[in-house]
């Protein structure tokens, strides 16, 4: 009945793989309950706000009606990767997100044309002509409301590798 999580999940296409897990039923025949625990996921998937193909390897994953719940989540995201991520996205009146733990390395190759193409961060990369290198995150956490990114709490440990930057302030890209 939530429609922020009906939204979102037919936003998902060309589902494959394997999830292994229990489903625990409840409740009386007017309010029937379901709670879904999975402790092995490997799953191939499309997510119209990701441009490129979802692949998790591995992880538990927990739903009880309220609550999204991920725990050591592994896998790809084009060619940017994550591990070890531990996450919860709650649907009450304000649908939140929380992110505990999680590493990952960014292809900025890759996102930095995605980032872009959203309204918000359009303006800070408008004089962005294009950015590459591998953007390595550890220690990640963030907390705020789903709908409103600008609003997220955000902290982790980063670390820049081959990093090179094409803008109009500069006569040639910049590159560290």
């Amino acid at each position: 009945k939530e429609e922020a999580f009906l939204r979102e999940l037919s936003r998902i296409h060309g589902l494959q793989g394997r999830a292994v897990g229990n489903l625990v039923v409840g409740g009386s025949t007017e309010t029937i309950k379901a709670k879904i625990d999975i402790q092995d996921i490997q799953l191939l998937a499309r997510y119209d706000r990701i441009p490129y193909s979802v692949t998790i390897d591995r992880g538990e994953v927990s739903f009880d009606g309220k609550r999204l719940g991920v725990r050591n989540l592994t896998g790809k995201v084009g060619n940017s990767s994550f591990s070890e991520v531990a996450a919860r996205i709650g649907f009450g009146r304000e649908p939140s997100l929380e992110v505990f733990s999680g590493r990952s390395i960014l292809s900025l190759e890759e996102i930095y044309p995605w980032l872009s193409s959203y309204e918000s961060p359009q303006k800070a990369f408008k004089n962005f002509k294009s950015v590459k290198g591998r953007l390595s995150l550890s220690d990640m956490r963030l907390t705020g409301p789903l709908k409103n990114p600008e609003k997220w709490d955000f902290d982790t440990t980063g670390e820049l590798k081959d990093l090179v930057v094409n803008t109009s302030h500069l006569p040639a890209p910049f590159s560290v």
